[in-house]
């Protein structure tokens, strides 16, 4: 298995598969296992000046936007969690959105995107909608233990076409 620490991955933009579906109650997180767990490879990642873009689900928004299955609010808690000023956040994971992202941050920074499930593609694995977001990165890395069963396309569809290694969680 190829795994994130035996590979140099030095200045790349990172797509990260991660699992942030934590447990919330009034936008608090009463659980923060899934956090603790990403937090090695987003601090290897980061020490390796990349630009770190975290995607994952939240709740079953059934493929549709809905407000209340948003990921922004993990921003500000994400930020102090991991010891940095800040995380942008990309509402959508469209072509514009992601590259004008990119293009703000600087190298060893954090992006959170926006609910992977809000896109009815993510959940039948749609290949296109896999390629489509690959083609923003430069190397995909799964840290999402947890989410890994599953044939979504962030899972299964987005490594067929980026160069893939797992995280420290799928160790």
């Amino acid at each position: 298995m190829k795994i994130v620490n035996n590979y140099s991955i030095y200045k790349k933009i990172v797509l990260l598969r991660v699992d942030l579906n934590v447990p919330v109650k009034n936008k608090i997180i009463i659980d923060n296992t899934r956090i603790n767990i990403i937090k090695p490879t987003i601090d290897y990642l980061r020490n390796n000046n990349n630009k770190v873009f975290l995607l994952s689900h939240f709740g079953r928004p059934q493929g549709q936007f809905n407000n209340s299955f948003s990921l922004k609010f993990l921003c500000q808690i994400l930020a102090k969690f991991l010891s940095v000023d800040k995380v942008y956040f990309a509402s959508s994971l469209d072509y514009q959105t992601i590259e004008e992202t990119k293009e703000k941050m600087n190298d060893g920074e954090i992006c959170l995107l926006e609910n992977v499930r809000f896109y009815q593609q993510e959940e039948i694995n749609q290949l296109d909608f896999a390629k489509n977001l690959a083609k923003h990165f430069d190397v995909y890395v799964n840290d999402a233990f947890s989410a890994s069963h599953r044939n979504h396309a962030s899972i299964v569809g987005a490594p067929q076409y980026l160069p893939s290694l797992a995280g420290d969680s799928l160790l």
